[in-house]
């Protein structure tokens, strides 16, 4: 069901190419039903634009944090609660939180970085992987019984964080995911990987022979991809499932419906223009934009292997594509593995899609270290 070739289509058998034909279209019956909305509140960008300024402050704080972090910023100091069993007993979990690098910019409930951790028993991890949530993923649930749990069995630690307005993060007035300003929507991305910033240094510190990983399935990939940009001084595996390159997919793919366009169509500007500007804005967060940020220091070793989905709408061939040629900068051996399914199909099969490609990210960065590892079972 895979292929390693990225500008070749992939060969699947008959049989599975029908069915993920059939997820794809799975797909676009979702987009659809985003048209259908009977509570219109219920998109993204309903409150507007919100003050455009306020995109750039953001930005220049993140600017500055990147600067001091180059030059040898302290890992975070991290509240870490009671520890408990997970998984009948063949792990520990517990939860932390520390002060996100940009709380000045944040709502007051968004301001502190919540995680939870959960760790092997009775021995320490060979690697530690970041975890991304996707979009509307507001829980711990999703990520720790779909990679987690056997990424534990592995003797994988894994990191999730939560992201500002998300879950305990979400400002009391937003509905559900729905971020309601263009501009809290961008602190959203940059506030995220300034905290997972931290969380790799914090994790080098506390397992200091764990090779370490970054993922995420969707949103989630996306902001695993940018890790491996602004990670420059870590040895780091990336490996983004199902991601693109910029956040225009919000717009271009089948989530368009999701957003309240004829909201930013104000002070004169079509809903073409509007268009024009919201790509122009959310653009700005795009890996080919990290790629090019000069950001000194030490530079680490990358591993990169994204799984993306052929019959996926939401983040279709071409983006996928476009994601992967980006990520090429970082590692020159980068794999693209294609899987026979939709966005929304492959969620459902997270655990059997991505969790052998995220060990054998994690496998490739050991390689380079020439060090003996406890190799995973096959899964």
């Amino acid at each position: 069901m895979e292929s390693r070739q990225e500008e070749e289509d992939p060969s699947f058998k008959l049989p599975v190419a029908a069915v993920g034909r059939a997820c794809g279209l799975l797909d676009q019956a979702l987009g659809y039903a985003a048209h259908l909305k009977p509570l219109a509140e219920h998109r993204f960008f309903t409150r507007g634009w919100g003050d455009l300024q306020e995109v750039q402050d953001g930005r220049a704080i993140m600017d500055s944090f990147l600067l001091e972090y180059a030059q040898g910023l302290a890992p975070p100091t991290m509240s870490l609660g009671a520890e408990h069993a997970v998984f009948g007993g063949s792990g520990f979990c517990c939860r932390g939180h520390f002060p996100s690098p940009l709380a000045s910019i944040l709502p007051e409930e968004s301001k502190l970085c919540e995680l939870e951790l959960l760790v092997p028993k009775d021995r320490q991890p060979w690697a530690c992987v970041v975890q991304f949530p996707g979009t509307a993923d507001q829980s711990y649930f999703f990520r720790k019984m779909m990679l987690a749990a056997p990424l534990l069995r592995e003797g994988v630690a894994s990191v999730l964080i939560t992201p500002p307005f998300y879950g305990s993060r979400r400002p009391k007035q937003q509905i559900l995911h729905y971020i309601d300003k263009v501009t809290d929507f961008c602190h959203q991305s940059e506030s995220l990987l300034l905290e997972a910033l931290q969380v790799l240094d914090w994790l080098r510190m506390k397992f200091p022979h764990a090779h370490l990983g970054c993922t995420g399935i969707s949103w989630g990939g996306a902001m695993a991809s940018c890790m491996g940009f602004l990670a420059r001084r870590h040895d780091l595996a990336v490996i983004p499932c199902l991601p693109s390159a910029t956040p225009e997919v919000l717009i271009t793919g089948a989530l368009r419906g999701e957003v309240a366009l004829e909201r930013l169509a104000v002070s004169g500007l079509t809903l073409k223009e509007a268009e024009g500007l919201l790509r122009g804005v959310l653009g700005a967060m795009s890996t080919a934009e990290l790629n090019e940020m000069d950001i000194p220091g030490p530079q680490g070793r990358k591993v990169v292997l994204q799984v993306s989905a052929f019959y996926d709408t939401f983040v279709d061939k071409l983006a996928s594509r476009v994601a992967f040629r980006t990520l090429r900068h970082l590692d020159s051996k980068a794999q693209l593995r294609w899987v026979a399914g939709g966005h929304a199909s492959s969620h459902v099969v997270a655990r059997c899609l991505f969790t052998g490609s995220i060990l054998t990210g994690l496998r490739r960065l050991a390689a380079l270290h020439n060090e003996p590892t406890w190799i995973p079972s096959k899964m």
